[in-house]
């Protein structure tokens, strides 16, 4: 784990044992305040990932798991039952947020590997995020205008690729396939200084091909529409597998 990653956990465990609600801008006063240099992504990807959720009650489960199991050599204590739902209850957690983890793990390998999306997408803050559902906004810098001052299609076309993508990662995926088809129709001019805001949804998830839909606003005005088409068959596999092992039969609960 980077110095970086180390500081926002230590952040977000910060606010957590203060009781404070846990947001973007908390997290960025105190990595600052700390002298460490964090991407700005961080911050709204563990904001979201603990959007309505009480840290301090999964740590207490946590410990409280630890501590009622069996000593090495020893024999279970008493408490080892108590904690069974404690036990459950992580793992139901930890089932709910496989989409959350996996949208989150596709956005920090967008940030982590740098890259032409890196550069597009650095300042991107996430708005909403359900499954097959991605709300985003992202201000137009010069370094996105054409050569009379407008927002650049091809940024504008990026946007509508790495939108798809990330509709399709909040299914859980922690990768999104490879792109078979995209289009994009511009309606309306924005330029720098504006706002963009987009708005990506799967159409269809089926078991080779992703479609996706992104809408791209500035205010109130469409400024382009596209579709993004994406090949899943081996995210499909994967995802399979991994159900597969998780509910495959173990000699405890072999007949119940």
């Amino acid at each position: 784990m980077s110095t970086a990653q180390q500081a926002i956990v230590y952040a977000t465990l910060i606010l957590a044992d203060d009781n404070v609600e846990i947001t973007a801008d908390k997290l960025e006063a105190i990595t600052k305040a700390a002298g460490i240099d964090v991407e700005p992504i961080y911050f709204n990807l563990f904001a979201k990932a603990f959007e309505g959720k009480d840290v301090n009650e999964l740590l207490l489960n946590v410990g409280s798991a630890a501590a009622a199991a069996p000593v090495a050599g020893g024999a279970a204590p008493a408490a080892a039952g108590a904690a069974a739902p404690a036990a459950e209850a992580k793992v139901e957690e930890e089932e709910e947020s496989d989409e959350d983890m996996g949208f989150v793990q596709v956005m920090q390998v967008v940030h982590a590997k740098g890259g032409f999306d890196a550069f597009c997408f650095d300042k991107l803050n996430l708005l909403s995020a359900e499954v097959g559902h991605v709300r985003g906004e992202i201000p137009v810098t010069r370094d996105y205008l054409n050569a009379v001052g407008g927002t650049h299609g091809g940024w504008l076309s990026t946007l509508v690729d790495v939108g798809g993508s990330l509709a399709i990662a909040s299914h859980g995926f922690k990768t999104t396939g490879v792109s078979t088809d995209l289009s994009v129709s511009f309606l309306a001019a924005s330029g720098e200084g504006s706002n963009i805001v987009f708005d990506a949804r799967v159409l269809k998830l089926g078991r080779t091909l992703a479609y996706t839909r992104v809408d791209i606003f500035s205010g109130d005005k469409l400024v382009a529409t596209g579709n993004h088409t994406k090949f899943v068959a081996r995210e499909q596999d994967r995802a399979a597998q991994e159900t597969a092992a998780i509910e495959k039969p173990t000699p405890a609960n072999i007949g119940e």
